[in-house]
C-alpha cells in the first residue's frame, strides 16, 4: 500500500498517504523509492527525482517513528 504514494499526483497528499501507511513502510519500499529516485536522476528529470527523494526522507521518518512507538 505504502509503495503506492509516488503515484498520487498533489505532493502533500502523498506524504500524508505515508504517514497513514507509516506502519507498511519496509526496506523494500524505501529502496524503490530511492532507486526510482536516482533512475529519474540519470534521465535529467530532476524534479520528478526530488519528489521522490523527499517521499523517501517522508517515509524513513514515518516508519522510524512507527517502529519506535511500538
Amino acid at each position: 500500500m505504502a509503495h503506492e504514494a509516488p503515484t498520487i499526483a498533489d505532493p502533500a497528499e502523498a506524504e500524508r498517504f505515508l504517514e497513514q501507511s507509516a506502519s507498511q513502510v519496509d526496506e523494500d519500499t524505501l529502496s524503490a523509492l530511492i532507486s526510482a529516485s536516482q533512475r529519474l536522476e540519470s534521465q535529467e528529470d530532476a524534479q520528478a527525482a526530488e519528489r521522490l527523494r523527499r517521499l523517501h526522507r517522508v517515509a524513513l521518518r514515518h516508519s522510524m517513528r512507527s517502529r519506535l512507538a511500538g
